[in-house]
């Protein structure tokens, strides 16, 4: 999971760009076809729902500290809607590669992950950074 926040946090002191091309990678065919890698909430989501509480708490942390990541570097004016937006994104993606590699066609696969790129680029704080950037252009 520090992996994972690390890398969070990466995206994210890198400004809209470098989190723009993370949420694209993360969402990207070749990223979802990493059944073995990546993101531990993807791969093993379903067996962290079952595990001990001890377990549980540490995906819980995990996923948490992500969350604050998120909202810390959001442009959101206010702190509940920077993190209502990071929990719809990082459940967003977390949910659209999971469904993703469960499809057994490719062509809903690839839908399901363009889709869920497409939307996320929509969010309310994306649509404020992509109105803040136009005017300043």
């Amino acid at each position: 999971m520090e992996l994972l926040v690390a890398a969070a946090e990466a995206a994210s002191d890198g400004g809209d760009a470098a989190f723009l091309k993370h949420l694209k990678a993360f969402l990207s065919i070749e990223y979802h076809a990493e059944y073995l890698s990546g993101c531990p909430l993807v791969t093993m989501g379903s067996e962290l729902a079952r595990a001990d509480i001890e377990t549980r708490r540490a995906a819980s942390m995990g996923y948490l500290q992500i969350i604050d990541v998120m909202a810390k570097h959001s442009r959101a004016n206010r702190a509940k809607l920077a993190k209502e937006d990071a929990i719809f994104t990082v459940s967003s993606m977390i949910g659209a590669v999971t469904m993703a590699r469960i499809m057994d066609d490719p062509e809903v696969s690839d839908q399901i992950l363009a889709i869920a790129k497409k939307r996320l680029a929509e969010t309310p704080v994306a649509a404020e950074k992509k109105r803040v950037r136009s005017k300043t252009a």
